[in-house]
């Protein structure tokens, strides 16, 4: 999924299942680039808020649906509690 603000880390990838979905390997998508993108232009609901919340999401596009899924990890707020965050959305990554 390119464009998608690219791979934060070499890692492992994740062969990913859920629904009966093939959802296939995915890499990591930096929010951060998202979060930076704020200060210039408009980012859509619900990418602009993920990207103030997490540093990096799991996105995939269930294909045939028109939807987008993402998997996040909120952690930027030290006095907050670490929580996992899903997106489910028809609005395109930006």
């Amino acid at each position: 999924m390119g464009g998608h603000g690219g791979p934060v880390r070499e890692g492992p990838r994740r062969r990913v299942r859920g629904a009966g979905l093939p959802l296939g390997d995915v890499d990591p998508w930096n929010l951060r680039t998202v979060l930076l993108r704020t200060e210039r232009e408009e980012i859509p609901e619900p990418w602009a808020r993920l990207s103030a919340l997490a540093d990096v999401a799991w996105l995939w596009e269930v294909q045939g649906t028109g939807r987008w899924v993402a998997v996040a990890v909120a952690h930027r707020d030290p006095g907050d509690a670490v929580r996992l965050l899903a997106v489910v959305t028809e609005t395109a990554p930006p």
